[in-house]
């Protein structure tokens, strides 16, 4: 497959993760959603352009597919993880504000407490994988682990202080990001 369809496609498949995004946020564009998304672009910009050439890992096709593959499977549990919530989500995490209505734990939730930034770490592999370059692999793991990590936390917290022993019931059943056996 000639790569320049294969930069077509990923410009598809992150305009997918934004609709999706998007499709389930009833909040208006905020200066940080503003800003991330000049982030993503500038990204794509550079994504498209020769500059990052030297990142390429040269993977047989067999592996950019795999990452299609991925990021197919992180498509579907960002989108089913944000139909499970419903108005339980926001874009923004304002812990004074965040008043969820009820615990979810059907759906993907059933089995993990945080299916939506598990998605985001498979749409980051799959990624990786699809676009042949280390590089962005790297720093898309960087920014989220810089920017999520922290807000898993704070919306645990946010949790335990709604729910309480419900959610710490919950949180014995189910991994934060992997099903318990």
């Amino acid at each position: 497959m000639n790569e320049f369809y294969f930069k077509l496609l990923v410009i598809f498949l992150v305009s997918l993760v934004y609709l999706i995004r998007r499709s389930h946020t009833k909040c208006s564009l905020t200066k940080k959603t503003f800003m991330r998304n000049i982030v993503i672009f500038i990204i794509l910009i550079l994504f498209l352009s020769p500059f990052f050439d030297f990142a390429k890992m040269g993977l047989p096709l067999f592996f950019r597919f795999f990452g299609l593959i991925l990021i197919v499977f992180g498509l579907l549990l960002l989108y089913f993880s944000h139909k499970e919530l419903k108005s339980n989500w926001k874009s923004g995490l304002d812990v004074a504000n965040h008043n969820p209505k009820k615990l979810v734990t059907t759906g993907p939730y059933k089995y993990v407490r945080h299916p939506l930034y598990l998605a985001g770490y498979i749409l980051i592999f799959g990624f990786c994988f699809f676009v042949d370059n280390w590089f962005f692999g790297f720093v898309l793991l960087f920014l989220y682990l810089i920017f999520y990590i922290p807000r898993i936390n704070r919306e645990e917290n946010i949790l335990i202080k709604k729910f309480g022993d419900k959610y710490l019931d919950y949180t014995k059943r189910t991994g934060k990001f992997f099903p318990k056996v």
